[in-house]
């Protein structure tokens, strides 16, 4: 599609544009010509074809349709040249805000340049609010930041239409109206083109000197770990939920360090130093823990860069204290105990787990060449950045479905077991908060319905309070059910610790046998 534009669209200028100079030879007045054939003759037919040249021009975006406005206003005029241009470009960018929205990037792709939309994307905050996006609109083209905001910001569809239309307002007005005005030395116009230009240009210095004054995340460079991945994963999440630009500088230079330190005291939130520098300073954004008398939590375990970040900044960026500490448990505390030499699990086995650690080192160039640090640096960044999103989404999840758990378990009459009927994550420690629970039965993801056995406790996720009859172990379907005497149970695991059935009877009865069984 994308290349059937980019050489379809410039053939039919191209048609246009030899036209007009043939009807410029040939009669004196070439407008005259085209205004009575447009206009008078195919005013409707006309009128659709340049609504739907704009629209798709917006929307696919291998050419601009800007240089024909002007020649547009001079044949239908410059009121109706600017409604109609409007309406176009309009319906264009709600398109393109639609698809990228609906579809992700690389639909986009398959019909807009990869190029522009990476420009944007570099030189664009991210979540964008309602007069930012006024703003930029002003002088982005309108189909390259339709995608952008598509795809990254979190505004609503319909503050995102009025700004727009706010946004693209000045240009198409200038554009049609800027003729009428200059030819027929109109003085109220000319005045609101004025208005006009100075508006764009005044957003443009406000984009420039503003809202692209980048903030500096300053760490070492060379090799990296979880810790300083997370600390730079915290504080990009954090910087872009305020709209804020930012760049990652990794670096051991020690007077650059000094300078950066500098720069972080002086307290105007530009400069934030972490895991190298050997300070730690929380109002002055300083946070590194490798100095003699770093913090050291509660449990005694030291704080790690990322941790020191994510006990500042933590709570802003996840909205709720309750959230933060959820992740401090799950991720932080984890990275802090071991970038600090301290042991949390013990290999039972001759080998270990493939933890953050692995997956970081697997980033490392082969190289060893420091700009192939920085490079692998910044993409491991975005990853964790991602995980961080995700298990902040999915802690928000856990406070509400325990919630509604709770509601479930106190209002059943049998406390062994109970019916989930949305898919819930269970509450931590459930087997300390719910001593009577041994079951719990949910839908399956694809169907069915799945039968769970409770945990003994959290320091062992395969010790059960209560297993299914040892005779169902790997048994499936007509096997299971002839042994267990349920029509519908559909598997066993053959560890006993999970079930499965067709229907919500089956697994009922399912449970109710295991619960009889010693």
């Amino acid at each position: 599609m994308k290349n059937i534009i980019k050489k379809e669209l410039p053939i039919l200028f191209l048609i246009v544009v030899t036209m007009t100079i043939l009807l410029s030879i040939l009669h004196d007045n070439p407008l005259e010509v085209l205004k009575v054939f447009l206009v008078e003759k195919n005013f409707i037919f006309s009128t659709i074809i340049y609504f739907l040249l704009v629209t798709t021009s917006t929307i696919f975006s291998s050419i601009t349709i800007a240089p024909i406005i002007p020649f547009i206003s001079k044949i239908f005029g410059p009121v109706y040249s600017f409604i109609l241009t409007f309406l176009g470009v309009f319906t264009g960018t709600m398109i393109s805000f639609l698809i990228a929205r609906k579809f992700g990037k690389e639909f986009i792709l398959k019909f807009f340049s990869k190029n522009n939309l990476e420009t944007v994307e570099k030189k664009t905050p991210r979540n964008l609010k309602f007069f930012n996006i006024i703003f930029f609109r002003f002088f982005n083209s309108p189909d390259s930041l339709s995608y952008f905001l598509g795809l990254h910001s979190k505004v609503n569809f319909l503050k995102y239409s009025i700004a727009t239309a706010i946004g693209i307002s000045p240009v198409i007005f200038i554009l049609s109206f800027g003729p009428e005005s200059i030819s027929n030395s109109n003085k109220l116009l000319f005045f609101f083109l004025l208005i006009a230009i100075f508006i764009i240009l005044f957003s443009y210095l406000f984009f420039q000197f503003l809202l692209l004054k980048k903030v500096k995340l300053v760490t070492h460079s060379g090799a990296f770990h979880s810790d300083d991945i997370f600390a730079a994963a915290t504080l990009s999440l954090f910087l872009e939920k305020r709209g804020m630009q930012y760049e990652i500088i990794r670096t051991r230079d020690k007077k650059l360090l000094e300078e950066f330190k500098k720069e972080a005291r002086n307290k105007k939130d530009t400069t934030y130093v972490f895991d190298i520098g050997g300070e730690y300073d929380e109002e002055s954004d300083l946070f590194d823990h490798h100095q003699e008398g770093s913090l050291i939590r509660e449990n005694n375990i030291p704080y790690s860069s990322f941790g020191l970040v994510w006990k500042k900044y933590g709570e802003k960026l996840c909205g709720s204290k309750e959230i933060m500490e959820i992740i401090d448990q799950k991720i932080c505390l984890p990275v802090d105990a071991i970038d600090n030499g301290i042991l949390i699990s013990k290999n039972i086995l001759d080998f270990k787990p493939y933890d953050f650690g692995s997956f970081q080192k697997s980033f490392y160039p082969i190289s060893g060449d420091n700009k192939d640090f920085n490079k692998a640096f910044l993409e491991v960044v975005g990853i964790f950045k991602k995980i961080l999103e995700k298990e902040i989404k999915k802690a928000y999840k856990i406070i509400k479905d325990e919630k509604e758990f709770c509601k479930i378990y106190n209002s059943s009459k049998e406390k062994r077991y109970i019916y989930l009927k949305n898919n819930l994550i269970l509450p931590k420690n459930i087997s300390i908060k719910y001593p009577e629970l041994l079951f719990t039965i949910h839908k399956g993801f694809e169907k069915g319905f799945i039968i769970n056995t409770v945990k003994s406790s959290e320091k062992d996720p395969f010790e059960r309070k209560k297993h299914f009859p040892k005779s169902w172990s790997g048994k499936q379907e007509e096997d299971l059910e002839k042994i267990s005497g349920v029509d519908g149970a559909t598997f066993c695991h053959k560890g006993i610790f999970i079930a499965g059935a067709s229907n919500l009877e089956a697994a009922q009865k399912m449970t109710e046998i295991a619960l009889t069984e010693e």
